[in-house]
């Protein structure tokens, strides 16, 4: 408990009475290398706007206010509509430094996720019988 306290007084001295939901949406960006705000949404179990709003202040704010600078939108080059979400150095700094406090790696790279996924056999295709049909 003692750590958790830790990492969230950590993340709260960046922002004056920053709320659970907007350290949920940062702790969803931080996981991967960019995300979308659908996908963020969907994982934190927030709204579209709600989600807007936070990674608005976590990146560089409302008009007239200045906002952490954590992360950073980016028009995705695929879904030109979506927008790619990711970490600025800053972000990275800040989840190292959560990560530190409670003693787990920063942020689990999508990459290294397949990669653990590949060496791991699926249990849903154990002992399956798999044919091939060549014409």
């Amino acid at each position: 408990m003692a750590k958790l306290t830790t990492a969230l007084e950590t993340f709260h001295s960046n922002r004056e009475g920053a709320s659970i939901q907007l350290l949920l949406v940062f702790l969803a960006i931080a996981q991967r290398k960019t995300i979308s705000a659908a996908q963020i949404g969907a994982e934190v179990g927030l709204s579209q706007s709600a989600v807007s709003r936070s990674v608005t202040t976590l990146g560089r704010g409302k008009v007239g206010e200045t906002g952490l600078g954590l992360v950073a939108q980016e028009i995705d080059p695929i879904e030109t509509r979506a927008h790619a979400i990711k970490l600025t150095t800053k972000g990275k700094a800040l989840a190292k430094q959560l990560a530190g406090c409670l003693g787990g790696p920063a942020m689990n790279p999508p990459d290294q996720e397949m990669r653990d996924r590949a060496r791991a056999p699926s249990e849903a295709f154990a002992g399956a019988h798999w044919e091939v049909w060549v014409d």
